[in-house]
């Protein structure tokens, strides 16, 4: 070993730098939104255990019980399954032991048990939900950016972490269609990348392309992020990124206003909006799937009946 590190350095190699940057890359091996997540999780379990006088590190079985029950009356139980592994690997990476969740994970079956396996999804967007919303937006850059976004998800099914991400350098429009680069997303933990092309839509109000760049006019051609938040207590376009979250107000708040009832809506709902239509459009599924990024196609086919046609019939849909 000692020959081994005198050569190296001797090279010029510089070990304690390699080992930094593998403990950087090592670091990078759990998905940016994934940490995101867990760190929310943490801090909604530590906020429980304030607000109730528990401890959170350690945490006892029957404190982290009663916190799944709280969760449970406004979230699923996969939410809850995650959270519990924020919590466990926060006891981990404090070298604390594994906190004991058998009797949580018997609460978890009995609450499947009583309301279903099945948890409750998103309602599927349909053409005409979409045509209808559109109507309720306001002509100002505000209102550009939501048609832009609505429609581009729903022409596209991207996740709503998808359409958070992307740049403006992401995006390339054309009379044609947008060309739009997906540098990664939850199926591409290694960030290869894919490209979809969006076609020009038949019916002019629900056109993704023409709605981009109405958009793009409003936004600038500034660098940074696609969709972006508007200013505080007004209507102007800012230069933050919009978050995943802000698409599912958006996608709820023109919900509701167009009578729909606004709980059973989501960002998702784009997303099983344009999987349902192009299914029952007839779409090959093998297509469906190379334009949404899906890898599975139980997974695919939880959204509506198979079907089989063409994949340009969507652009015509919208």
């Amino acid at each position: 070993m000692e020959i081994e590190q005198l050569t190296l350095f001797n090279l010029g190699v510089n070990m304690a730098r390699l080992k930094a940057r593998a403990a950087e890359l090592a670091g990078q091996a759990t998905a940016q939104a994934t940490v995101r997540a867990y760190d929310a999780d943490w801090r909604s379990f530590s906020g429980f255990c304030g607000a109730a006088g528990r401890q959170a590190l350690p945490a006892s079985p029957d404190t982290i019980m009663l916190y799944a029950v709280s969760e449970l009356q406004t979230r699923t139980p996969s939410t809850v399954e995650r959270r519990l592994a924020a919590i466990t690997g926060m006891h981990v990476a404090q070298g604390l032991a594994k906190p004991d969740l058998g009797e949580v994970r018997q609460v978890l079956i009995g609450w499947k048990r009583e309301h279903g396996s099945r948890e409750r999804s998103k309602t599927a967007l349909t053409p005409g939900h979409l045509r209808s919303m559109l109507k309720t937006l306001p002509t100002d850059g505000g209102g550009f950016r939501d048609c832009a976004l609505l429609t581009l998800g729903f022409a596209t099914g991207l996740r709503r972490s998808d359409l958070a991400r992307l740049n403006l350098a992401d995006v390339v429009v054309s009379g044609a269609g947008v060309k739009v680069f997906i540098r990664r997303g939850k199926t591409d933990q290694l960030g290869k990348g894919r490209e979809i092309f969006v076609m020009a839509g038949k019916h002019q109000a629900t056109d993704p392309v023409r709605a981009m760049e109405r958009y793009l006019k409003s936004r600038g051609a500034w660098a940074g992020a696609l969709f972006v938040r508007l200013e505080r207590g007004r209507r102007d376009l800012s230069r933050l990124r919009l978050g995943a979250e802000s698409m599912a107000d958006l996608v709820q708040r023109c919900a509701a206003a167009i009578g729909l009832d606004a709980a059973d809506f989501g960002a998702h709902s784009l997303r099983a909006g344009c999987v349902t239509t192009a299914l029952e459009m007839g779409v090959p599924e093998s297509l469906v799937m190379k334009v949404t990024g899906h890898r599975s196609h139980a997974t695919l086919l939880k959204y509506a009946r198979p079907a089989r046609l063409s994949l340009d019939v969507l652009s015509r849909a919208v």
